[in-house]
């Protein structure tokens, strides 16, 4: 975790002529959240994001929709108007199918794989002991109930660094109608210890056929 403190405005010093800047108070986020890449000119607090609500959005970019009717299904944002206020995006509805829509996916796949070593490995011997140490001398592997980072993202075909963010806690702040202020969201799986359940509530989507969504 990491104090920030966002840039609040400039201040100008007559006696010294010179402007600096002011900042706001402090808060507490994630670190994982900084390293992202960031705007070239983000310290001059010149980013036409911070113009409109609209002004995040860029074409060609991808977004994720927060709307209850399809909430978190990923898009590529197409075009926008800004005179409308309005977001043209693409969907691939057959990607956004074939996602698995069970939450505790992870917990069900890494017990299934312990489950099958376990069995194999207690066929080798009456001792559950030596059957583990003669499976790892001959294989070369080891056996764990939970397995690293690395493996759980080569099961699941996932990036390297994607169990890491989806372990630890993930802020998204998005803007809401009707709202001055920006909302945020915290989401956070726990895909290595599946000992404890806890759901969060509305991320599970299932993609309805034919549905218009405003991103």
């Amino acid at each position: 975790m990491v104090t920030v403190h966002p840039i609040k405005g400039t201040d100008y010093n007559d006696f010294t002529d010179e402007i600096s800047r002011t900042f706001d108070e402090g808060h507490v986020i994630p670190f994982n959240l900084l390293q992202q890449s960031r705007d070239p000119y983000h310290f001059l607090n010149l980013n036409p994001r911070l113009q409109n609500k609209l002004g995040r959005v860029q074409p060609n970019h991808p977004a994720i929709c927060f709307n209850s009717e399809m909430f978190g299904v990923m898009c590529q944002i197409k075009s926008k108007d800004a005179r409308h206020q309005t977001v043209k995006a693409e969907f691939d509805r057959q990607s956004e199918e074939n996602k698995i829509h069970n939450p505790w996916m992870a917990e069900n796949y890494l017990k299934h794989q312990y489950e099958k070593q376990s069995k194999a490995l207690n066929k080798k011997g009456k001792k559950q002991d030596d059957a583990i140490v003669d499976e790892e001398e001959e294989e070369g592997t080891f056996t764990s109930k939970f397995y690293g980072d690395r493996e759980i993202e080569t099961f699941l075909k996932l990036k390297q660094g994607s169990v890491n963010r989806l372990t630890g806690s993930l802020l998204i702040a998005y803007d809401e109608e009707g709202k001055d202020q920006r909302q945020v969201v915290d989401v956070g799986l726990n895909l290595k210890n599946f000992t404890k359940r806890v759901h969060i509530p509305d991320y599970v989507r299932f993609v309805q056929p034919n549905t218009a969504a405003n991103v």
